[in-house]
């Protein structure tokens, strides 16, 4: 799946730019996923063995409306996520440093935050670079490729509060009544 690139560093899929709500969806999005306290969050120490707990207390939030391969692939996003922190955020940091993890699942959408305080990157210089190609035997730098694939939108940015957030929205189809 290609993407193509809006403001900053923030992605949008093909398939998210042909179903983007309306202008007054749109507000209501942002409010969303502006407001930080209206998620269900974990917080986890920055060891790869967390991963187990992450992953359990994501499960404990499914929704049985949602289908099972989109659940999979925010799983398998929300999973490359936190390794990412862990193994390239956090490398320099004490294990003791906490992962903050956000999840917030609405009608028609879910929403991933996962929130690290290491020194950031650049995701569209990243983005580039994989966009060049990724050895298949490589061990790691196929994250954005992971995120590209199973994310309809994902950004990465700084916070107010000096920590980094990594934003993964999958939308859900739509219910018939």
């Amino acid at each position: 799946m290609h993407s193509e690139q809006t403001a900053g560093n923030e992605f949008l899929s093909p398939q998210a730019t042909n179903n983007l709500p309306q202008k007054i969806r749109e507000f209501a999005l942002e409010a969303h996923l502006k407001a930080n306290d209206s998620y269900s969050k974990l917080q986890v120490n920055s060891k790869l063995n967390s991963l187990s707990k992450v992953l359990s207390w994501f499960e404990s939030l499914k929704d049985p409306l949602i289908p099972h391969h989109i659940w999979i692939e925010c799983q398998t996003a929300l999973g490359e996520a936190f390794d990412n922190v862990v193994i390239h955020a956090h490398k320099d940091l004490s294990s003791e440093t906490m992962i903050e993890i956000g999840v917030k699942i609405l009608s028609q959408l879910i929403i991933i935050k996962v929130w690290d305080r290491g020194p950031g990157f650049d995701l569209e210089s990243q983005r580039l670079k994989v966009s060049q190609g990724v050895d298949d035997y490589a061990e790691h730098g196929r994250g954005i490729q992971i995120f590209d694939k199973v994310a309809d939108y994902f950004s990465y940015f700084a916070e107010d509060d000096g920590r980094n957030c990594l934003l993964i929205i999958k939308f859900l189809p739509q219910q018939s009544c």
